[in-house]
């Protein structure tokens, strides 16, 4: 709900912002405010929806307080998101949904002129159910997870509906708890990260076309590994990346004794790999979209369509699901992960694997590794994952193998650096783990990693400043060869050695960013992207103040500013105090780096002197144009007051 109605007022849709009255309903009187709280009161054709906010000079004017948001109209009004449900007579307290859909309902009645109509707000409702679901789920999920860890004697660590975690447990901090991060291992932090997912976005926990039992079973809260599916593709109509185990990708996934067996299945179906590649497929994958003839294990070589995948076996190999849903990490190897293919939609996104994406991926990567070989401070900063082995099929033809789209299946291994699992020293975990609001688990941990004696207010602004130190450094090395990263905390992973923030590793390099002008001046090629006629094109940007937009949305208003609220909710800390340490990181940054004068003016101007940053829209964009049919989340920009300039501070 504090998503939505952050969104709401960010965003200004249905006129929120402005239609706000501090008027205190009736029905509400006796209702207190703590301090630096005020009513915000929406006045409807039909009645009113009411909740407490407080004022900020960051980003927007106001922002959600506190629940519960209240509704109260005439009797006889049906609530809007169930319009057979039965006439409230009195106020009552609204779901995500339900909110959502008073405004739509208000809009239908009086449009806003000039205002593009809704037209898939029905998505949008459905999406926020959907998240409300998963997200009770998870958080099921986690008690299951804890109380499965939990010595006989441990303290109570249940958390509430908000998922915002209650008292320390300290008998739960030992080395097997399953939501602290430990070295040698990335699960942890993976698991942290799915509990809050991608801040601020309304849908972030929606994986739209699961179940919530699908949610348990194949999230990243389940305690064991599971196995993969496998089946077996005609070399015709297989791409590969260019890394040579990308023809034999399953000898990086499987030991040696599951590798024999799966060679032994395709000897039992009559194909070898000389005709046929394995690729692994995610189980619900295989149950939903493999269906009728690709699916059935009974299936033998007269039976079989020969011009489609052949399945091999429902389940072989052992992975643990991450916070993206769709990659896996190795259960015997901390550094090897592999990304599948879900017929499944989060944040508006369908999360296939095109190999022409795939592809992408690999030139941005190439870029990226040209950088670091001629820029040996960000080398050591930023580590990139190899993600050049893959393998994608597509039916070469029509029959029933066609039935199978493109990017349904393939598989990408994605290589971690190995080094960043050495040492006891090292923590590895998504930076999206820290804006997770368990830093009663956190703080302690990385109290002991510092040696320190405690973690409270000091501390916690303290590593925020050393995080955010390194990531701007980071960002600013991009930034002087004219290219950028999507730097949000799902793709930016952090080494902590001995608690304090050394270095990053990136993934998923098919959104990095470039400008042309910039990228020349560095003397370095463009990553030459293939793009089909007809796909929009937000990799490539003309202007530099454009790619410096990238680092003050993603990687400073979601990555970094996520992790500020998380630390503020937790330690009582203002965000004052957040942003103002922000702004002396951008001139620390400016000042290591030494980028180019264009490259350091863009920075300084736009981050620093500009009255208003771009911002990025996401539930408005969503209920205009609905789920995107592409690889990108549909988004647009908006404007929000510069929150580090000293008014906002």
């Amino acid at each position: 709900m504090r998503d939505l109605v952050d969104t709401l007022v960010q965003e200004n849709l249905y006129e929120v912002a402005h239609r706000r009255s501090d008027r205190v309903p009736a029905g509400l009187a006796a209702r207190e405010l703590g301090i630096g709280e005020s009513w915000f009161r929406l006045d409807l054709a039909e009645g009113w929806v009411c909740f407490r906010a407080r004022p900020v000079s960051a980003l927007q004017s106001w922002r959600f307080s506190r629940g519960p948001v209240w509704h109260g109209g005439p009797a006889g009004a049906a609530p809007a998101d169930r319009p057979t449900g039965p006439a409230p007579d009195r106020v009552r307290t609204l779901r995500p949904a339900e909110l959502l859909g008073l405004l739509q309902a208000d809009a239908d009645r009086t449009p806003v002129p000039g205002e593009a109509p809704a037209a898939y707000a029905h998505q949008v409702l459905d999406d926020l159910r959907t998240a409300v679901e998963h997200t009770a789920a998870t958080l099921a999920a986690r008690r299951r997870l804890l109380a499965g860890a939990r010595p006989a004697t441990g303290a109570d660590d249940e958390v509430g509906p908000s998922g915002v975690a209650g008292a320390p447990a300290p008998a739960l901090t030992g080395p097997a708890h399953p939501l602290l991060p430990r070295p040698h291992c990335l699960l942890a932090g993976e698991r942290l990260a799915s509990l809050r997912n991608r801040p601020f976005h309304p849908t972030a926990r929606a994986a739209t076309g699961w179940t919530a039992d699908d949610a348990t079973r194949y999230g990243p809260l389940r305690a064991e590994a599971m196995p993969l599916a496998w089946v077996a593709v005609p070399r015709e109509g297989t791409r590969w990346g260019s890394a040579p185990a990308s023809e034999a990708l399953h000898r990086l996934l499987l030991t040696g004794t599951e590798t024999d067996a799966l060679l032994g299945l395709m000897e039992r179906h009559d194909i070898d790999l000389t005709t046929h590649q394995p690729l692994p497929v995610h189980p619900w994958q295989y149950d939903h979209v493999l269906a009728g003839p690709h699916r059935d294990g009974r299936a033998t070589p007269s039976r079989r369509d020969p011009d489609g995948p052949v399945p091999l076996t429902p389940a072989l190999g052992a992975f643990l699901p991450t916070a993206s849903l769709r990659s896996l990490a190795t259960a015997s190897q901390a550094h090897v992960h592999v990304k599948l293919p879900l017929s499944v939609t989060t944040l508006g996104v369908p999360r296939l694997l095109d190999p022409g994406d795939l592809d992408n991926g690999e030139r941005a990567e190439s870029a990226m590794r040209a950088i670091a070989d001629r820029d040996p401070g960000l080398r050591a900063l930023a580590g990139i994952c190899d993600e050049r082995t893959w393998a994608g099929w597509s039916s070469p033809g029509a029959g029933p193998a066609a039935a199978v789209r493109p990017g349904e299946l393939a598989a990408q291994v994605r290589l971690y650096p190995r080094e960043v699992f050495d040492g006891g020293h090292r923590l590895v975990l998504p930076m999206a783990a820290l804006a997770a609001h368990e830093w009663h688990l956190l703080g302690p941990l990385l109290a002991r990693a510092r040696s320190a004696e405690d973690w409270g207010a000091a501390q916690a602004l303290e590593f925020f400043g050393e995080l955010a130190d390194a990531f701007l450094e980071m960002g600013v090395g991009f930034l002087r060869h004219g290219v950028l990263p999507e730097l949000h905390g799902q793709n930016v992973v952090v080494v902590l050695e001995h608690g304090v923030p050394r270095r990053f590793v990136l993934r998923d390099h098919d959104t990095l960013r470039f400008t042309p002008g910039w990228m020349a001046a560095a003397g370095l090629p463009d990553p030459g992207y293939r793009i089909k006629p007809g796909d929009p094109d937000s990799v490539c940007l003309p202007t530099g103040r454009q790619l410096v937009g990238f680092l003050q949305t993603l990687g400073l208003q979601v990555n970094l500013y996520g992790i500020a609220d998380a630390l503020s909710r937790a330690h009582g800390i203002g965000e004052t105090a957040f942003w103002k340490r922000l702004a002396l990181s951008v001139d620390r940054a400016l000042d290591r780096v030494g980028p180019p004068p264009a490259v350091a003016d863009a920075v300084r101007h736009e981050v620093l002197r500009a009255p208003v940053w771009p911002s990025r829209l996401v539930l408005g964009p969503l209920l205009r144009e609905g789920r995107s049919r592409q690889v990108t989340m549909p988004a647009g920009v908006g404007r929000v007051p510069n929150p580090l300039l000293p008014a906002a501070r």
